[in-house]
């Protein structure tokens, strides 16, 4: 059997097509095969084959192992591979096969609950030799890494490792550092990662003593002043090496790891039990040192090569320590041996020089245009930057009072004849410097001057650095005030004209810029009859580069121009359309991940497109016609990662077109229930977005849904009680038939009210109970007879009702109020015909609840309309302990309501009939048809200041 596996696994890696099929049919068969497993373990360790059919060996089992408990790997080869499985982590094999069950360790921690025997083997191994060594320590890390963002009950496995290892990783490591060998950073190197695994959501009690913590730290600290190499390789390739070696790890490891602790811990006073003894520690006795290691290395990166991640924690915690007022003060004083203040040097030594674009940046800018772009623009490395470490640790200088002295290097810096890559770094950190500089009115004031003497220039310059640097700087400059009209009309030709720039980069970042200053008065008159081509040159960039922020600066310019927009909007929304196919195509395929927010954008500005149009039902229509693929796209499960933005602009076209307009969507209405059914309800998270699309559906193209109300009705109370985001929904749904389909109402009452009473007999949630009784509030102004004659008959109305108005203060919203209010009337107006449940006792009650809900709605009203916009101040301290005592009350009365009850307020979207509904004139309708002995008794009930209001109110 091995030799075949062998020879397959051989002839998988030969070119002919038909001898690597039948080899690959081979091994796949072979899978469920017992002792396979342990056969792939055994020749993927025998040195005798060759590397590749060795690592191909090695994937094959990590694939197997993937789904450790699925696994097609029985419990026999099981065991065998936790049995030998550290063997193969050991120093000595190859990188390219110890790799792959590096993963595979950490499957099995991951997975099987019974690692004794492995861990067994790591406390032997840690006595061991080096090769031993590194395969314990490499065990260790693939265990606990899994547990590096836990928070849960699960951490509790980190702590046994900890209390099993930790004194001999403690020991090893101690051991190792005395060495300072290359072969010896390889295991530091693991050390340090297991231990930034163990304290990164929370050191462990053990971990946390005043002893455990110096012993540590000063390990940790003698790492991090190990000095860096002589190294002054400018290749970006070289220097991607030497960042990779053991030793360079390690200084990384160690920064971060005293980064974490100085960022966490420094404000000891706000931390509880373990954190305090942390904070006093690391603060009294190691933040100083650590500063001063990290100060006397950074000054020498021109020589002694820093990598770029070490580089950003070494800024992030001299960062850290200038927010610190106390450091601070110390840092203020303290001089370099050359003389110089430290604080000021590091503007101009250190800030500036790692703010500086690279020779691989300029190749890059060159070569692959588009990946430049994304580079600069990719959000998830900023955390791992050095340049914007440096930019942040400069913005923090400045809040300290260096912005003067900055300004003064920067004048007097660009006054002189500077490489470029240095002016475009200079221009980099004053823009950066936008917020800060307008906090300054002196010091805002000179902006414009520096602008116009020293960048408007670069805007003009022949290194496309610089031009895209320029008008990045106007961008971020645009709000600030320009005494010069001419200046900036200008500025508007050149950036004009650098969005037809050749070079793509410049394009970008003049497009960027274009929006902003386009705000400007002198700009609005100028681009007026331009918009279409402005708009043209929007569109060839977004289709030469999948860019969010692209599509966002169009969409900026939409919004601001909307008039001037108007007449391309269906054409331009056409073009949109194209781009989001072809985007959604690429994120389907994962050919591209900044495809899908792109996509997302392009989203967002039809979406802005209806809105300029949302006035022209002949434009409505024509780009109804236009996004229906989109639409149906996107809110299918093969396009819900787009969900959100489809529903938003579905409900929006539905809410801005006239009724029965748009027809032709409503075909959508139909997928969108289908994402919410049982058996795949993908758009069940999508609740809140959904709302408004299916009741602009129920409210405007009722002559559609009228055919199929009963299967809609029946969908919707079976969602009930699912989950309470989807009882929510169905509730509003449901108001929302009875609120435009009153006409119908009589054919679902019967269903609707059987449900609706069943679930709050039974349901312990009084949330949930809240929500059901709002539709039948709304349910009985829809068919106030036919609701009182099925509750009266099936004995619903009393146990309902009185628990309903006995919670009404759980009722918050006005419209909410204003439904109880005309539901309440409703069946106020047929206590005649319903002796049973509307005894004059029972009416009563009912009655003095009605009242104290209209006066509710009524004072809401009479605070919206107030005069005066003053509040005495004893009237408002009194109003807040009131408003205190309430929430304590609620706390201490239910459990169940630590959310909103129920919200019916107003969605952008859609308009509800109680939201301008006259209730007061309802309300007399409704009472006027009681015989008049009843009416007078009922309002004889109530107190006679209640009658008052209440003649009022009426």
């Amino acid at each position: 059997m091995e030799e075949r596996v062998v020879q397959a696994l051989f002839n998988c890696t030969q070119v002919a097509v038909e001898v690597r099929q039948d080899a690959e049919r081979f091994l796949d068969t072979s899978k469920s095969e017992p002792g396979f497993g342990v056969l792939l373990l055994n020749i993927s360790h025998n040195s005798n084959y060759a590397l590749p059919i060795r690592q191909l060996a090695a994937i094959i089992l990590k694939n197997q192992c993937k789904k450790w408990k699925d696994s097609p790997l029985n419990q026999q080869d099981k065991d065998f591979i936790k049995a030998n499985i550290i063997q193969c982590l050991k120093f000595s094999v190859a990188e390219e096969i110890r790799s792959q069950f590096e993963e595979v360790v950490f499957v099995i921690g991951r997975n099987d609950k019974d690692v004794e025997e492995v861990l067994g083997q790591v406390l032997v191994f840690l006595d061991g030799d080096a090769d031993c060594l590194y395969a314990a320590l490499n065990v260790l890390h693939q265990f606990s890494k899994q547990y590096e963002y836990v928070i849960t009950e699960k951490r509790n496995n980190l702590r046994l490792l900890i209390g099993r290892f930790f004194d001999k990783l403690e020991l090893s490591l101690e051991k190792l550092m005395t060495e300072q060998t290359p072969a010896a950073f390889n295991y530091i190197n693991l050390i340090l990662q297991i231990y930034w695994v163990c304290f990164y959501i929370e050191l462990l009690p053990e971990q946390a003593t005043e002893r455990s913590l110096n012993s540590w730290l000063s390990k940790i600290l003698n790492i991090l002043s190990v000095e860096f190499d002589i190294f002054t390789s400018k290749d970006h390739y070289e220097q991607e090496l030497k960042s990779k070696e053991p030793k360079m790890q390690c200084k990384k490891w160690s920064a971060q790891i005293l980064y974490r602790f100085f960022s966490r811990y420094h404000d000891f006073s706000s931390q509880i039990d373990n954190n305090i003894t942390i904070g006093q520690v690391f603060m009294s006795k190691w933040a100083q040192p650590v500063l001063e290691t990290i100060i006397s290395q950074i000054f020498n990166h021109q020589t002694h090569f820093i990598p770029d991640i070490t580089m950003n924690y070494y800024i992030k915690f001299i960062n850290q320590a200038i927010k610190i007022q106390a450091i601070c003060d110390v840092m203020k004083n303290l001089k370099r041996p050359d003389g110089e203040f430290i604080i000021p040097s590091l503007i101009t030594q250190v800030i500036t020089p790692v703010v500086c674009k690279t020779i691989y940046d300029e190749e890059l800018w060159t070569d692959n245009p588009i990946e430049y772009i994304r580079k600069q623009a990719d959000l998830s490395q900023i955390y791992y930057s050095a340049s914007s470490a440096a930019i942040d640790l400069l913005d923090s200088m400045c809040e300290r009072g260096y912005l003067p002295q900055f300004l003064e290097y920067l004048n007097r810096s660009l006054a002189n004849n500077l490489p470029p890559l240095t002016k475009e770094a200079l221009i980099y950190e004053v823009g950066s410097l936008s917020q800060e500089l307008s906090k300054h009115e002196n010091l805002s004031n000179l902006v414009p001057q520096m602008l116009t003497n020293h960048i408007f220039s670069e805007l003009s310059s022949t290194i496309g650095f610089l031009r895209a640097r320029a008008c990045w700087a106007y961008g971020q400059f645009s709000s600030y005030n320009f005494p010069d009209p001419e200046h900036q009309k200008q500025v508007l030709e050149k950036i004009c004209l650098l969005v037809l720039d050749p070079q793509l980069p410049v394009k970008y970042e003049a497009a960027l810029a274009l929006p902003k200053i386009l705000n400007w008065e002198v700009s609005k008159s100028r681009v007026k009859g331009e918009i279409s081509q402005v708009l043209k040159i929007y569109l060839d960039l977004i289709n030469e580069i999948d860019s969010e922020e692209i599509i966002e600066a169009l969409e900026d310019i939409v919004t601001g121009y909307s008039d001037e927009v108007l007449p391309f909007a269906i054409d331009l929304c056409g073009q949109l359309v194209g781009t989001f196919q072809r985007l959604a195509i690429k994120e389907h395929l994962n050919e591209d991940d900044d495809s899908a927010m792109a996509a997302v954008s392009v989203l967002n500005t039809i979406s802005k497109i209806i809105e300029t149009v949302s006035d022209k039902p002949e434009n409505l229509v024509q780009i109804s016609q236009m996004i229906y693929p989109v639409l149906e796209y996107s809110i299918s499960q093969q396009g819900c990662a787009f969900m959100d933005e489809a529903l938003n602009i579905l409900s929006s076209i539905l809410y801005y077109a006239p009724v029965n307009s748009l027809t032709n969507l409503f075909p959508l209405c139909k997928i969108i229930l289908s994402s919410l059914q049982d058996n795949n309800p993908y758009g069940a998270e999508k609740h809140e977005e959904i709302f408004p699309a299916l009741a602009n559906y129920i409210s405007k193209y009722s002559e559609l849904i009228i055919p199929d109300i009963q299967s809609l009705v029946n969908f919707l109370l079976l969602l009930l009680s699912k989950d309470i985001t989807l009882t929510i929904l169905s509730c509003k749904l449901l108001i929302c038939i009875f609120e435009h389909i009153k006409t119908s109402a009589s054919f679902i009452i019967s269903v609707v009210i059987q449900r609706l009473c069943s679930i709050i007999q039974t349901s312990v949630s009084h949330k949930e109970k809240i929500i059901l009784c709002q539709v039948i509030y709304v349910a009985f102004w829809a068919d106030p007879v036919g609701c009182m004659t099925f509750m009266d008959q099936n004995n619903l109305f009393k146990s309902t009702f009185n628990y309903s108005l006995n919670n009404l203060k759980y009722v918050k919203e006005e419209i909410s109020r204003i439904q109880v209010v005309v539901g309440v009337a409703s069946f106020l107006s047929q206590i005649p015909a319903f002796p049973n449940s509307l005894s004059l006792e029972n009416s009563v009650m009912i009655f003095k609840k009605f009242v104290e809900m209209l006066l509710l709605v009524e004072n809401e009203d009479k605070e919206e309309q107030g005069e005066s916009p003053f509040v005495d101040a004893e009237e408002f301290n009194a109003k807040t302990q009131e408003i205190l005592e309430k929430i304590r009350q609620n706390f201490e009365e239910d459990d169940d309501d630590d959310e909103v009850l129920y919200e019916t307020d107003a969605d952008e979207f859609y308009d509800s009939m109680f939201e301008n509904f006259d209730y007061k004139a309802y309300v007399k309708s409704e009472l006027v048809k009681l015989p008049s002995e009843i009416l007078a008794h009922l309002t004889g009930a109530i107190d006679a200041e209640q009658q008052i209001l209440l003649k009022k109110t009426l």
